[in-house]
This record gives C-alpha cells, structure tokens and sequence, in this order.
C-alpha cells in the first residue's frame, strides 16, 4: 500500500500477544490501545507492549478507571529503565463520541516528525528492509530445498536419512551447509531448470 502511493497506512492487530511485536516491523509508529476494564493492563504492558509503544491510548476514557490507569501508565513509563528521547505520552479517547480523535493524530504526526528528525525513521526502514531481505533469503531456501527433496539430489538423500532417524538433523543440515552440497545442487538447478 505504501507503494501505491497511500500517505497513512493503519494496521489494527487482534490483541495482546505476539503480534504486537511483529507489527513493530512494519509500522513506523506503533500505537497501543487500551481500555480500562481491560484487566491489569500494567502488568501486560510491562510483559512486553511497553518496550514497543510509541504512544499509548486509553479509549473508553469516560468509564470507571480510565484515569486511574492513565496515571499508573504514566507512572509506570517514568520508571522505565531507559528515558528514551521520545517518550510515549498516555492519551485519553472517546472513540465513539470523537473525543481526542485530533489530539491523537497530532501526536502521531509529531512523533513522525521527531523519527524524521533524529533519523530514526530511515533506520527503522532500514532495518525493516534488512529483515525482508533476509526472510526472502530464507523462504527462497525453503522452496530450494523443498524442490532438492523430491529430486534425486544428495540434499534429499540426506533428508530421507534424517527422517529415517540414521542422521541427527543438526550434523546433516550442518553437512548440507558447510560441504557445498546445497550450493552445488542450487546452482545445477539453475543451469538445468526442469
């Protein structure tokens, strides 16, 4: 979507867990809702949200408990260990009524100017770039060596012996890698597609 030339892109991920982490891999800023009868929302921030966040909402924030959480966020990103030079702020919402809607996407702009800024953004894209390099890298191989398997290729011989129980996979897949075996078949892959 980026390359269809959108200027804002949202990414809604379906809760607490892993995906938040991923998502830090493709989002530039990352902006973690929360409500507050959510639970002990503290104590799931501090498994992990925290480190990622670079701003936090509490939506719902005309409901019972919504300051009380505000402040225990606050006081919980105060003590954090490092004082980053873009600290998240807590905002309060009200989705529903629009409440603090404009508050937010200024404070999103602002920390898309302080990425800018302190060249934070080009290093993210960077590093993002670096790891989409690497996944294709890998998902490449894993297509190689599902292709090597059904040929009559020393890959797959060494895998049939692997699932036979006669190899142990990290000395085969060690084998495969450092002998030139794998390089050797790929490259005869190449010269004689099938």
């Amino acid at each position: 979507m980026d390359a269809a030339g959108f200027d804002v892109i949202l990414l809604e991920t379906v809760g607490v867990g892993q995906t938040e982490v991923e998502v830090m891999q493709v989002a530039d800023s990352i902006v973690v809702v929360l409500v507050p009868e959510g639970g002990d929302a503290i104590q799931t921030l501090k498994a992990g949200l925290i480190e990622i966040a670079d701003i936090f909402v509490i939506n719902k924030a005309d409901r019972d408990g919504a300051s009380r959480l505000a402040t225990s966020l606050e006081a919980t990103l105060h003590l954090a260990a490092q004082q980053p030079a873009w600290r998240p702020p807590v905002l309060q919402t009200q989705a529903n009524a629009g409440q603090g809607i404009d508050i937010l996407e200024q404070t999103i702009a602002r920390h898309r100017e302080d990425l800018e800024k302190s060249s934070q953004l080009r290093e993210r894209r960077g590093q993002r770039d670096r790891r989409e390099f690497l996944k294709s890298i890998e998902e490449g191989l894993g297509d190689l060596l599902s292709t090597l398997e059904g040929q009559n290729s020393l890959t797959g011989t060494i895998l049939a012996s692997v699932e036979q129980g006669e190899k142990d996979p990290f000395v085969a897949a060690h084998e495969v890698l450092n002998n030139g075996v794998l390089l050797r078949e790929w490259l005869h892959n190449i010269e004689n597609p099938t």
